[in-house]
């Protein structure tokens, strides 16, 4: 008999539980209902409060595009050759452009700053860029993903067009850079250690190349014993030659030659020109519609529950009396 019991009792489990769920489903859907409906009649209520916010909106907008100068963004990738990566974006932060350049070109400048290029699956190639934020100092993946010898100058600048300021703001840049006296020091530090390598290099490859690449007697050969037991010494000259060492020497040289760079900083990827200014309508538009629909569904409900916010003000008055 209990056997015969046991399918019945899970067959009732199998049937409450998806009796269960559809009445959760149910609820749900009644929820969601109810909420959207609440939400209808509260926007129909206080109608003229959205139309006031959207009004405010296109006028900022309006504003914003005809008396807000249009900046534009740009950003370069850099490698260091001299210096790591990080006192570079230290330089670049710590730039004081306004009194290091002339007036014509500050004043088109709005804002220039460097942050650390991420390589996350670590190919060497940049994969993204940090936020200047400060966020992801305690994020070890970012610290881990940083190239040591690239960085990126983000800049803003009003009139971006205008590729004759680009170039000179660019040459007033690395004109800053290569004047510090670190990256002076660390340059030529690097530039005398890349000529000796490239030196001995040289020395190594006419050394070979000279009578010495022969190896005159194999000093295993060099003595033998004749067949009555007599001392001879054997005179044949067993040569080698050192084809394969030069050919592995100039291909060194040819390595070190070919990441040789005179001046501390190499540009990998120039300024862009923009087409799109950063605070266009569109974008203006969007924040300021985004932020006054916020504030204005926060005095919308304020208005709209004026009097339980009144009975709650008197019922904490009550309390404290």
């Amino acid at each position: 008999m209990e056997d015969q019991k046991q399918p019945i009792e899970s067959e009732e489990r199998e049937i409450d539980l998806i009796e269960l769920i559809s009445r959760f489903f149910v609820w749900l859907g009644r929820v969601c209902k109810l909420a959207m409906l609440n939400t209808i009649y509260f926007l129909v209520r206080n109608f003229f409060f959205y139309l006031a916010g959207i009004a405010l909106v296109v006028v900022l907008t309006m504003w914003q595009g005809k008396f807000v100068s249009m900046y534009y963004y740009c950003e370069m990738i850099v490698q260091s050759k001299a210096i790591n990566s990080a006192e570079a974006i230290n330089l670049v932060n710590n730039w004081n452009y306004l009194s290091q350049m002339p007036d014509s070109l500050a004043s088109n400048i709005r804002s220039i700053k460097s942050t650390f290029v991420l390589d996350y699956n670590r190919d060497g190639i940049g994969d993204d860029f940090e936020t200047l934020s400060g966020k992801s100092q305690s994020d070890t993946v970012i610290l881990n993903s940083r190239l040591s010898d690239v960085f990126c100058v983000q800049a803003q600048f009003y009139n971006a067009n205008n590729r004759a300021m680009l170039a000179e703001i660019k040459n007033e840049l690395f004109k800053y850079l290569g004047n510090d006296n670190w990256v002076m020091i660390c340059n030529k530090n690097r530039l005398e250690g890349t000529q000796a390598k490239i030196d001995r290099i040289n020395k190594e490859i006419a050394i070979l190349d000279s009578l010495e690449r022969t190896d005159y007697f194999d000093a295993s050969k060099k003595y033998q014993m004749d067949k009555n037991g007599a001392l001879m010494i054997v005179s044949e000259k067993d040569k080698y030659l050192y084809h394969n060492d030069i050919f592995e020497l100039l291909e060194q040289k040819r390595e070190v030659e070919r990441d040789f760079y005179p001046e501390p900083f190499k540009i990998i990827q120039d300024f862009t020109t923009p087409m799109v200014s950063v605070n266009n309508t569109h974008s203006n538009f969007k924040k300021n519609l985004l932020l006054i629909m916020l504030f204005t569904t926060l005095v919308a409900l304020i208005f709209d529950q004026r009097k339980n916010i009144k009975l709650l003000v008197e019922k904490s008055k009550r309390k404290d009396d």
